[in-house]
């Protein structure tokens, strides 16, 4: 909030400190990677995790949102970049 500089909504539930997170395009999910290796996408208007990806053997020190909506691509210590398929999680196509 602006006015009062407090945040609007917290979200929690991750095992391991949060090192970054993506909006997808639509606004309604979150995708954060994590210092426990776990990548996680998030109901950002219930504020709770629908799926965690789980591969990268250390910390996760970036994360994005395909515009597509159809991927998530995460960067880890392990020196792997991961593309994580949504399968269309993140729309509601017919």
């Amino acid at each position: 909030d602006l006015t009062t500089g407090m945040a609007d909504k917290m979200l929690r539930g991750t095992n391991g400190a949060v090192l970054a997170c993506a909006y997808s395009r639509s606004g309604a999910y979150i995708c954060s990677s994590c210092h426990d290796g776990a990548v996680n996408v998030w109901d950002a208007q219930v504020g709770s995790i629908m799926y965690t990806f789980m591969g990268h053997s250390g910390p996760v020190y970036a994360v994005a949102v395909a515009l597509d909506e159809y991927s998530c691509i995460s960067a880890g210590a392990d020196s792997t970049v991961r593309v994580w398929d949504l399968g269309g999680l993140l729309r509601d196509d017919p």
